[in-house]
């Protein structure tokens, strides 16, 4: 993997590339050292001590470095602080910081950091794409899709974007101009659950259920663990008053659905009269 003759990743320069490449030099300075211990054998008899110090030394120089850069890596935050902080010139570098604090919800900061990115790459796509969500997350819609729109300019091509250019225009009641994106989406990417999801809600609400049941099997096909293609299924199985199959996908639901789904997994086990067994 390291050789990187199969690309394993979008990063053309990393240091794990330069590890095989590295024996050779390390070997090289085995060498050097040994031949040197053995030469200083014939020197007088402090000759091999002073070499064997001068390793001793040397490694821990660098045993020291390696401890030290230790806490740089105890998780992302602190991965990517540690690099804007050593390459202010590196927009992936703000753009993973400004990631982390979008994990933490502290938008602002994240928008700071997206922002930073931009300036130093104004055709950075996926720094547009987070600041879109940024702002969307913090309320200011407006702004969400004019970095969205952006993004899509300097990459329409790309599925994720095209996905949350649909979401921001739902979040702004224009569900009409969401669906085309949302179709671009699984066009573009023919396994995006969440998109196949949108667009069943989407066919629901205007009472094509054939085809919103149509749209939410994909999602499930797609990733059988989409907690809410699961629960929409089982509404409209409920609304047919087939509850058999309702039943089966809500427990579905109730399997896969975490915390912030509480309410709604209390209101199906009322439903089922318990938890499914």
């Amino acid at each position: 993997p390291i050789a990187n003759i199969a690309p394993i990743s979008f990063s053309m320069m990393a240091e794990r590339y330069i590890y095989m490449a590295s024996a050779g030099p390390i070997m090289a300075a085995a060498y050097g050292i040994y031949a040197l211990y053995k030469k200083a054998q014939d020197a007088p008899p402090w000759g091999p001590r002073v070499v064997a110090g001068a390793v001793l030394l040397l490694l821990s120089i660098f045993s020291a470095q390696v401890i030290a850069r230790n806490p740089v890596y105890k998780n992302e935050f602190a991965f990517y602080t540690a690099a804007v902080e050593s390459s202010p010139d590196s927009p992936p570098s703000f753009k993973g910081l400004a990631d982390q604090y979008m994990a933490r919800k502290e938008y602002a900061a994240a928008l700071e950091n997206f922002g930073k990115a931009i300036a130093l790459d104004p055709v950075y796509a996926e720094a547009y794409m987070g600041a879109g969500i940024a702002y969307g997350k913090a309320g200011d819609l407006d702004k969400a899709l004019l970095h969205i729109l952006k993004a899509a300019q300097y990459k329409p091509d790309d599925a994720q974007i095209r996905f949350y250019l649909g979401s921001i225009y739902s979040d702004m009641g224009a569900v009409e101009r969401a669906v085309p994106e949302w179709e671009r989406t699984v066009a573009l990417s023919p396994a995006y659950s969440e998109a196949y999801n949108n667009l069943g809600v989407y066919y629901r609400m205007k009472g094509n259920d054939i085809k919103a049941l149509s749209m939410y099997e994909s999602a499930l096909k797609s990733n059988p663990d989409n907690v809410e293609a699961h629960y929409n299924i089982g509404m409209i199985y409920e609304a047919r008053g087939d509850m058999a199959k309702a039943r089966r996908y809500y427990e579905g639901f109730i399997r896969h659905a975490g915390p912030e789904y509480r309410e709604h997994k209390d209101n199906i086990v009322k439903k089922l009269g318990g938890w499914p067994r």
